[in-house]
């Protein structure tokens, strides 16, 4: 592993572009130049919904700024991402293209979830090293000109994640300078909100909120004088209410006052307004506003990759997480889900080499495992076409837009029907991802058959392969009977034996009732 690596970070914002070329190394990175340059991006999409040629050009041309500071330090790894603006433009793909003729830098148009994600972990860091605060449950709230983020944590665990479209340009485009609209809109948005953490039984309060916008702890510091404590700004619940009511008024008012620009004042207000919305919510007792951007963030991702600490499954854990509780979201069977899982990963453990799958496969069958039933909360009966609505609507943290599309369509796949040519989702995949579900569909079969009663009556399993014949050996709790599972067996291994030409049979270990391999670990 090299001692020291320069990189670039690059946000193709919905109100700016910002840029950062950073020097990685075994302690940390440090930050060797900064560039920020305002765009309308965000006006130009939120308005008519795509990007004119004007605003482009500019874009283009501030990139090849870029792209020559790069080249100055001598800078090649690079990533380059862009968020809501882009994401939700019609003309997004002609955007890239010129973007990547003009300036050659391929931008990355990432979903609400992966934006959440990169902040998460970045705020997760400071919270834990500098505020040393890592108890309780907190709220995430990450918006800047378009979007808005949110994610609730408790015990380090993902409870909610959600992104919205509605950021401080948006909030003015839509209500004009203030007023009643406003308050009526940010109000709206919040019940929504509400309402999809009210599902969450557990979830009452949170003890504290954690609001990632840039350029909030500058004009907090500016506006109120308050200082910085490791990088970290704090107010009280009741200083929160005073500041807000202030700058409910007057924008002009407000600047003047506060001796401020007045596009500041008004993106404070807005601002204040928004976090204050959501302590009330949460009745959180202390809201941090740290110094995070989303260059910040993929900055920090590329040291863990760079330290070997990425590649990890931290990504992973945080999407498990998102799926457990998307699970308890929609009532599904807990028991059953984590059950199937463990002996899905058994199965691929054993028959990867076999199946033709590799190590980065594994979390895709993982996550179908945890999340195949809560189709059953629409309704039991196609509750797997229901499934994977249900999955590709959600957000869950970790995931890019294949992973969501692949994990949904596992899902699907683990009862009924093979893929057909009238099913639409499946066939927007490309071939090899199309194989990839046949293949993990193939193994959730098997896993979900075994415990068909949802009694979890098989133990563990062992794998035994001939030419023509995979023996499936289960360990059973008690007795000897595999009951339904046997039946289910027989039908669901359908598609195992139709993609891998070997007859699939059960059956059952003598002896011992644990562990096949000597572990009980349920």
């Amino acid at each position: 592993m090299p001692i020291k690596e320069l990189f670039a970070a690059i946000d193709v914002g919905s109100h700016s572009l910002r840029m950062c070329l950073a020097e990685m190394s075994r302690k940390g990175f440090d930050k060797l130049e900064t560039l920020s340059v305002p765009v309308e991006l965000g006006t130009d999409t939120f308005n008519s919904g795509k990007i004119s040629h004007k605003v482009l050009a500019e874009v283009v041309d501030y990139l090849l700024n870029f792209e020559q500071k790069m080249n100055e330090y001598g800078i090649t790894n690079y990533r380059a991402v862009a968020t809501s603006a882009l994401r939700e433009a019609v003309n997004s793909d002609v955007a890239l293209d010129r973007i990547l003729r003009m300036a050659s830098l391929e931008v990355d148009v990432i979903e609400g979830s992966e934006e959440a994600r990169l902040i998460d972990q970045r705020v997760s860091h400071i919270v834990t090293e500098q505020l040393g605060y890592d108890k309780g449950t907190s709220m995430l709230l990450a918006f800047g000109a378009g979007s808005c983020q949110i994610a609730v944590r408790k015990a380090g665990h993902v409870l909610f994640s959600e992104t919205h479209p509605l950021g401080t340009v948006r909030l003015r485009e839509m209500t004009g300078r203030g007023g009643k609209e406003l308050t009526k809109v940010i109000g709206s948005f919040v019940e929504r909100v509400a309402e999809s953490l009210r599902r969450l039984h557990e979830l009452e309060t949170t003890d504290s909120i954690f609001v990632i916008n840039e350029d909030m702890p500058r004009l907090l510091t500016k506006a109120f004088g308050l200082k910085k404590t490791a990088s970290v700004v704090s107010v009280s619940r009741k200083k929160m209410s005073s500041f807000v009511k202030e700058a409910r008024g007057k924008h002009e008012k407000f600047a003047i006052k506060r001796k401020l620009r007045f596009d500041d004042a008004e993106k404070l207000s807005l601002s204040l307004m928004l976090v204050d919305a959501f302590l009330e919510l949460t009745k959180g007792r202390t809201v941090y506003f740290p110094q995070v951007s989303l260059v910040d963030s993929i900055l920090y991702d590329e040291l863990l990759r760079f330290q070997g600490r990425r590649g990890d499954r931290s990504w992973f854990d945080t999407a498990e997480s998102a799926a457990v509780a998307l699970g308890e979201k929609y009532n599904a069977d807990k028991r059953h889900h984590m059950h199937v899982r463990k002996l899905a990963m058994r199965l691929f453990d054993q028959l990867s080499d076999f199946c033709g799958l590799v190590e980065d496969d594994r979390p895709i069958l993982s996550l179908a495992a945890l999340l195949h039933d809560i189709g059953a909360f629409v309704n039991p009966r196609g509750h797997h076409k229901h499934s994977a609505y249900l999955i590709s609507q959600s957000e869950i943290m970790g995931l890019d837009t294949r992973m969501v599309s692949l994990v949904s369509q596992v899902a699907r796949y683990h009862r009924r029907s093979f893929p057909k040519p009238q099913h639409i989702d499946f066939h927007r995949l490309d071939k090899a991802d199309q194989l990839l579900v046949r293949k993990l569909a193939a193994i959730l079969r098997i896993a979900d058959a075994l415990d068909r009663d949802h009694v979890q009556r098989v133990s563990h399993v062992r794998t035994e392969l001939t030419e023509n014949e995979l023996s499936i050996v289960c360990a059973l709790r008690e007795g000897n009977d595999l009951g339904v599972s046997g039946w289910a067996m027989k039908k669901k291994a359908d598609m195992f034996e139709e993609l891998f030409g070997v007859r699939v049979v059960c059956n059952v270990a003598e002896g011992s009732i644990y562990d096949l391999d000597g572990e009980d670990d349920e």
